[in-house]
């Protein structure tokens, strides 16, 4: 029997800039979690970076979570980017062609708040 990913999700936020770290399988199980906390960091011109790398999965229901919280950050003047996700997750956004509505970013290079705007 096999047993299901621990899922955690937080968020840390320095001079307007929130990180999201997302650890475990965003599926339908847990993307509400992750809709809940993005939307209580929600303020105008606010960037929100949600850190994939510690992420394993994430099904349609992931994927859109991230796109409405996307649009709901825009439409405040601020941005969400997804930043590190491993070569599953990428496939994912790709397929999805969330990468072509959306920031996705490879790491260690994090936009500060300034550039991100």
């Amino acid at each position: 029997m096999a047993f299901p990913t621990p899922f955690d999700v937080k968020a840390n936020v320095h001079d307007g800039l929130a990180v999201v770290s997302v650890v475990g399988e965003l599926d339908i199980a847990t993307a509400s979690r992750l809709s809940h906390l993005l939307t209580e960091l929600a303020e105008p011109g606010r960037v929100v970076l949600v850190d994939l790398s510690d992420t394993d999965f994430m099904d349609s229901t992931g994927i859109a979570e991230l796109a409405i919280a996307c649009k709901h950050q825009r439409e405040l003047g601020g941005d969400l980017i997804l930043d590190a996700p491993n070569r599953a997750v990428s496939k994912v956004i790709e397929i999805s062609g969330l990468d072509r509505v959306m920031t996705v970013t490879s790491g260690p290079e994090r936009p500060s708040p300034s550039e991100s705007r």
